[in-house]
C-alpha cells in the first residue's frame, strides 16, 4: 500500500500523426503510474484512430499502422479515457512535455471534454537546466547517458517507462543540490498543465502560432509594443506562456543573448516564423 503522504507520479507520452496538435492527431497515449520510491502502480495504454491514414513517414517512426488502430477510439475519446485515468493528485512527466500536453488538450477541447489541471514536469526542460554533459537532449540520449533500460523507443508506453526512469534519475542528481537550487530547477522544468494549454487554443490571431512554436522549438520573430522599454523586433524561443500577476504572458528565449525574458500578451504586435 502507498503511504499516504508519498507523491503519485505519471509518466506518460503521446504518438502521433505529426508535428502540429491543429492539424495532426494522436494515434497512441500510455501513461505509468509510479511512487515516489520508484514502485510501480499500474499502466494506462491504447491506440488511438485518427481517422485518415497516416503517411510512410509517420509510420515508419513510430510502426503503427492503419489496420492497427481500425478498432480504436477517435483521439477524442482516448484522451478522455486517459484524462479520466488520472488521479487529481498525480503529478505529471513527459520529455518534451509541452508537446504532448498540447496534443491531449486539444483532443480534449475538440471532444469537448474537461481538461485535468494536474501539474506537468518536463523531463527536456529539467535535463538542460541541469546542464547534464550530453551531445543533445533527445530522450534516447540521455537514458544512454545515465545507461538506463531501453524497451524501445517511439511508442508510447515504452516511452512511458523511459521518462519514468530518467525521472527518477535525475531526482538523484537533484539531490546533491541545495533546497533552493532544486525548487528553482523544478520550477523551470514545470510547463503548462492540459487546462491551462486548453486555453491557448483561442489566442488572438496576431499570437496564435505561439503554441504550436512552443511545441516545436521554434525560433519566432516578434513584433512588441515600441514604448515597452524592450526595443520593437525580438528573435525568440518561446518556452510556455504563463499567468504573471494576472496577466498572460511569454517567456521565451532572447536569441540575441540567450537570456530568459517574459512577454506581456497584450504588447506583443505580432508574430512571424523564423
Amino acid at each position: 500500500m502507498t503511504p499516504p503522504d508519498e507523491r503519485i507520479f505519471v509518466a506518460f507520452d503521446t504518438e502521433t500523426t505529426g508535428l502540429s496538435p491543429r492539424e495532426a492527431k494522436v494515434v497512441e497515449i500510455a501513461g505509468v503510474r509510479f511512487t515516489e520510491s520508484g514502485d510501480e502502480i499500474s499502466r494506462f495504454s491504447t491506440l488511438a484512430n485518427p481517422g485518415d491514414p497516416m503517411s510512410p513517414e509517420v509510420v515508419r517512426i513510430h510502426g503503427i499502422r492503419d489496420e492497427m488502430v481500425r478498432r480504436a477510439p477517435a483521439p477524442e475519446e482516448a484522451c478522455r479515457q486517459f484524462a479520466g485515468w488520472l488521479h487529481p493528485e498525480d503529478v505529471l512527466i513527459a520529455h518534451n512535455a509541452a508537446f504532448d500536453v498540447a496534443f491531449i488538450a486539444t483532443a480534449l477541447t475538440r471532444g469537448a471534454h474537461p481538461c485535468p489541471r494536474n501539474r506537468v514536469v518536463d523531463t527536456l526542460q529539467l535535463s538542460r537546466a541541469l546542464d547534464l554533459p550530453v551531445p543533445n537532449f533527445r530522450l534516447s540520449s540521455l537514458v544512454e547517458h545515465f545507461a538506463l533500460p531501453a524497451t524501445g523507443y517511439h511508442r508510447a508506453l515504452g516511452d512511458s517507462l523511459h521518462v519514468m526512469a530518467l525521472y527518477q534519475r535525475l531526482t538523484e542528481v537533484m539531490a546533491e543540490e541545495d533546497p533552493p537550487r532544486t525548487r528553482q530547477l523544478m520550477e523551470k522544468a514545470q510547463v503548462r498543465s492540459f487546462h491551462e494549454m486548453s486555453k491557448t487554443l483561442n489566442l488572438a490571431p496576431r499570437v496564435a502560432v505561439l503554441p504550436e512554436a512552443i511545441v516545436r522549438g521554434e525560433i519566432v520573430t516578434m513584433r512588441y509594443e515600441p514604448d515597452s522599454g524592450l526595443g520593437p523586433f525580438h528573435r525568440v524561443r518561446p518556452i510556455e506562456l504563463c499567468d504573471i500577476g494576472g496577466a498572460e504572458y511569454l517567456r521565451a528565449q532572447c536569441m540575441h543573448d540567450g537570456a530568459v525574458k517574459a512577454f506581456r500578451l497584450d504588447r506583443i504586435i505580432g508574430v512571424e516564423e523564423g
